[in-house]
């Protein structure tokens, strides 16, 4: 299955991806010129709300807010956020770890679009696969929520895991 998967990948595909990489690294740049960084990441951070948002609906989270407007926190920004009435040890990892769903959509963006052209078309689409791999990761506060909930699980985990490779 790996091997049918990786095997589609090539190289035209692998240079957009790490263009796309490229590119979020830039924006990460501009984190000092928050009103500027924020409003270029604006789709990263709808994404990563988004998926959260989702995450939560479905694993009954019950999500009650989704905000993309930035704010101020203390020292920091925060971009976005999804209130959820109920985080527990059996959503929180999957409410936290949702932006990861992000990655495949970008990569099939990526697979779509090589060979890639200087088409208006293909360089907005090129800027909103970078945006998709910039929202696929999780936040500090989004691995912090699912070790807060879910260190049992993670626990349990761990000793399967252990059980299986010490055998």
């Amino acid at each position: 299955m790996i091997e049918q998967f990786l095997s589609g990948v090539t190289t035209p595909i692998i240079l957009y991806l790490l263009s796309c990489f490229l590119l979020v690294f830039v924006l990460g740049l501009l984190r000092n010129f928050f009103l500027i960084f924020s409003m270029l990441s604006l789709p990263a951070t709808f994404a990563h709300e988004l998926s959260h948002w989702i995450a939560a609906f479905l694993s009954n989270a019950q999500p009650t807010k989704l905000s993309i407007i930035p704010q101020r926190n203390g020292r920091t920004y925060v971009l976005g956020h999804v209130l959820c009435r109920n985080i527990s040890w059996y959503n929180a990892w999957l409410v936290g770890f949702s932006p990861l769903s992000l990655l495949p959509a970008a990569y099939f963006m990526a697979v779509w679009r090589t060979p890639f052209s200087f088409s208006a078309l293909d360089v907005g689409l090129f800027y909103l696969t970078a945006q998709l791999l910039m929202g696929s990761i999780p936040s500090g506060q989004d691995v912090k929520i699912v070790f807060q909930h879910s260190m049992v699980l993670i626990i349990i985990l761990g000793f399967f895991m252990w059980r299986s490779f010490s055998t």
